[in-house]
């Protein structure tokens, strides 16, 4: 997923345009990031929950959010997500590869997250 690895991503600043990748598991409800997406996102080190990574979502954005990842009625694979506002004051953009099981259910996100503004 994320080749990258940083000697200490508590000390990452990312740039505006920096660009992180992650991997969702839906039936495990497991994130797993990459440095860059973790500074980005300012989520802790190791595998993040669904509510851990709404807990990084602005109060304004957070039913968007919600709506937009795991409530997106489209059957497309790949879907970029309108940006987002979090609580450390970065706003991101997420475009979305989802994988689908025989019966419809998404079973895996692969994403990659844009900073569009630092806060």
């Amino acid at each position: 997923m994320c080749s990258l690895k940083l000697s200490d991503p508590h000390n990452v600043i990312p740039l505006i345009g920096a660009i992180g990748t992650f991997q969702y598991f839906p039936e495990q409800d497991q994130s797993i990031y990459c440095d860059i997406d973790r500074a980005i996102m300012g989520l802790p080190e190791g595998p993040a929950t669904y509510e851990q990574i709404l807990e990084t979502i602005d109060v304004r954005d957070k039913t968007r959010f919600q709506e937009c990842t795991l409530g997106l009625n489209t059957k497309s694979k790949v879907v970029l997500l309108d940006p987002f506002r979090l609580n450390n004051g970065n706003v991101i953009q997420d475009q979305v590869e989802r994988t689908f099981s025989e019966d419809g259910r998404i079973i895996r996100i692969d994403g990659k997250t844009q900073l569009l503004k630092t806060g």
